[in-house]
């Protein structure tokens, strides 16, 4: 509940700020990249590959 309510005030505010909402749309995209990648950097991509071959 508590992440939905961060959500909703966080697109609140990029859409309310009309003339920064490109700068602050590019920074939460790039900010949710970098997490993306940082939680999956212990991951073994190739794991299901070594196995078959």
């Amino acid at each position: 509940m508590l992440g939905i309510l961060f959500l909703y005030s966080l697109l609140y505010g990029l859409l309310s700020a009309e003339d920064y909402a490109l700068l602050m749309g590019s920074l939460l995209v790039f900010v949710v990249l970098s997490l993306i990648m940082m939680l999956t950097r212990q991951v073994n991509w190739y794991r299901g590959k070594a196995e078959e071959e």
